[in-house]
């Protein structure tokens, strides 16, 4: 019985939806900071990375993020406001934060329902945006459109511009909790501790992983 249990909660959790598409993605988590990289070297280097990674026939897209779905750590937890929502007294305004560069939801075919990912021009000094996941949207707006509304993180005020697929991120079990992401352009700090590059490959995900440690 408890193999036979075994073996349908497997074939469940392979069937499941995730909300993204890990086939043919190749991560490789590093942390610069531990080489006394500082801010700007290590987003020099990650840029550099990205951009010659980029420049090999079978690499389609490569990403570098704070966290990927269903890999430990790396998210941060922050109290957010939502003007014109009326909380309840005991709500928790609590969201998870991920921050990402260009091409994340594109490495990680992870659908955008509204509006656009995070670009190219979501770099210090351009409007402060974000994108966040469809329960957030589902929670705070209902039937109405985020995108161009403002949300509150602290004293920081934020553009919603695009809505992503919720996806499983500890497991395949969870409810989807709220979860926002940050260009990583404009949180240069945090590039110097964990990050992950994740490559989508026309090819074997195991030559990506092998080509982004010779270029690393």
């Amino acid at each position: 019985i408890g193999s036979g249990l075994f073996v349908r909660t497997m074939q469940a959790g392979m069937s499941a939806d995730l909300g993204f598409d890990p086939d043919g993605v190749a991560i490789a988590r590093v942390n610069l900071g531990l080489l006394e990289y500082e801010a700007p070297e290590a987003t020099a280097f990650l840029d550099a990375l990205r951009a010659r990674l980029g420049e090999r026939p079978s690499i389609e897209v490569v990403s570098v993020s704070t966290r990927v779905p269903l890999q430990e750590g790396g998210a941060r937890g922050f109290f957010a406001e939502v003007p014109g929502y009326e909380a309840s007294p005991d709500e928790e305004m609590r969201i998870d934060l991920v921050a990402a560069s260009s091409g994340y939801f594109e490495s990680l075919a992870m659908p955008i329902l509204e509006g656009r990912p995070i670009g190219d021009g979501d770099v210090p000094g351009a409007q402060q945006v974000v994108v966040i996941n469809r329960a957030m949207a589902d929670r705070y707006w209902g039937e109405s459109s985020p995108v161009g509304r403002t949300l509150l993180l602290g004293d920081q005020e934020m553009t919603v511009v695009g809505v992503a697929e919720d996806v499983s991120w500890s497991s395949l079990a969870e409810e989807p909790t709220n979860f926002v992401f940050y260009p990583l352009a404009m949180t240069a700090d945090w590039t110097t501790g964990f990050v992950t590059v994740a490559v989508r490959t026309t090819g074997d995900p195991g030559e990506a992983l092998t080509l982004l440690r010779a270029e690393m």
